[in-house]
């Protein structure tokens, strides 16, 4: 996902009664390797995708700073 798709998922909004610590959940989940559904709002899936490529470049971010020390 580029940047501007994850600037993107900012603007297209939750519907109410989803939190954005449900999206988090979720994402997590999907890391791990387990089962998400997909939902009928497509905001929560671009938020979901969002999170699941900023916890990618923060692993990747680590990996890079470990290997310079």
């Amino acid at each position: 996902m580029c940047e501007k798709c994850v600037r993107r998922a900012k603007h297209l909004g939750l519907p109410s009664g989803f939190s954005y610590g449900k999206v988090k959940f979720y994402a997590h989940r999907f890391m791990r390797g387990e089962p998400i559904p997909l939902f009928n709002h497509r905001g929560i899936n671009y938020a979901i995708e969002a999170h699941v490529h900023k916890i990618e470049q923060a692993k990747s971010k680590r990996k890079e700073n470990y290997k310079n020390e």
